[in-house]
């Protein structure tokens, strides 16, 4: 990272997402970071605004998505040149207890969302000469990074089923696996920030 791109961080107000901000901003690089609520988000992780990023209110559920990411795009100076997807939350039950309209929105965070971020920036990033086999002769390099387990609020923030466990499933590998995962500790921020500055 040398020369100073323009970043869009969805979902910035989780851990991961704030550290991949605060990363990009240490090297240089200007954010737009995006967050459900901006200003809980800017209170928890107050680096960000500090270090000269900005935010931006984004549900990427919300068909709006393409339209708020292109005024953002256009008022940073109509340049972007990294995005990161990372918005999205865990729905954790069985299919049995969730209703089809959790399932919905659940759907609509995690793969309309990507895809409605995308169709705001690919435009500017063409323009820019900033996926991959369709993209590449635009120049633009598409990596998905699985970071694996790492000690973020993501186990936390999860969200259950309105109706709750069904009692079926108590006792079951299911619920003990799930239980284990909140337990689960992954590399510190610290290392995760390492890795971030080799991409």
């Amino acid at each position: 990272m040398t020369s100073s791109k323009t970043w869009l961080v969805t979902g910035a107000s989780s851990i991961l997402g704030a550290a991949v901000a605060e990363t990009a901003l240490q090297a240089g690089h200007k954010v737009i970071a995006t967050a459900r609520n901006c200003t809980k988000a800017a209170e928890d992780n107050p680096r960000i605004l500090q270090l000269g990023g900005s935010w931006i209110e984004l549900d990427v559920a919300s068909p709006s998505t393409t339209k708020i990411v292109e005024d953002a795009v256009n008022k940073a100076g109509g340049v972007i040149d990294v995005v990161v997807n990372n918005a999205g939350y865990s729905l954790l039950g069985s299919i049995e207890d969730m209703s089809e309209d959790e399932i919905e929105v659940q759907f609509s965070t995690i793969v309309y969302g990507p895809v409605r971020v995308l169709k705001a920036v690919l435009p500017f990033m063409r323009m820019s000469e900033s996926l991959a086999r369709e993209l590449q002769p635009f120049g633009i390099r598409v990596l998905v990074a699985e970071p694996g387990s790492l000690r973020t609020n993501f186990w936390s923030a999860y969200v259950e089923p309105r109706a709750g466990m069904n009692k079926a499933y108590v006792g079951t590998p299911w619920k003990m696996s799930f239980e284990l995962s909140r337990r689960t500790q992954g590399p510190s921020q610290a290392m995760l920030s390492n890795v971030l500055k080799e991409f």
